[in-house]
């Protein structure tokens, strides 16, 4: 990693926030951030994933429950994460025909040379 991004992404390890200290530890939003601040303290990003793991194991049918509990934010999650699959899948339909038709283009340019 560049020296400059490191320094840019250590300024940012605490942040401000409406917490009632006025800073929170931990990495800041942005993506580049947190990758360096999990490279910096692998060791609490070993710990959380242990208490993470340690408390799903603890409480199995929390998220069976919270749909439950919560049907109207269920289903709108849901369709959300169905209509972003599909968005997905054909966008990746689209890049598959459009690289497909550039080789057939180049192909046939070539052609066109060697007959020339």
């Amino acid at each position: 990693m560049a020296l400059p991004v490191i320094a840019d992404a250590l300024s940012d390890r605490t942040r401000e926030s409406a917490h009632p200290k006025g800073r929170v530890a931990g990495p800041s939003t942005s993506a580049p951030a947190r990758r360096l601040w999990r490279a910096l303290y692998p060791d609490n990003v070993r710990i959380h994933a242990q208490r993470g793991r340690a408390w799903a194991k603890a409480n199995p049918d929390y998220w069976r429950r919270w749909r439950r509990d919560h049907p109207g934010y269920y289903q709108r999650d849901l369709a959300r994460r169905r209509k972003a699959y599909r968005e997905a899948r054909s966008s990746a339909n689209e890049t598959a025909i459009a690289e497909i038709s550039r080789q057939k283009l180049t192909v046939k340019a070539k052609k066109r040379v060697s007959q020339k």
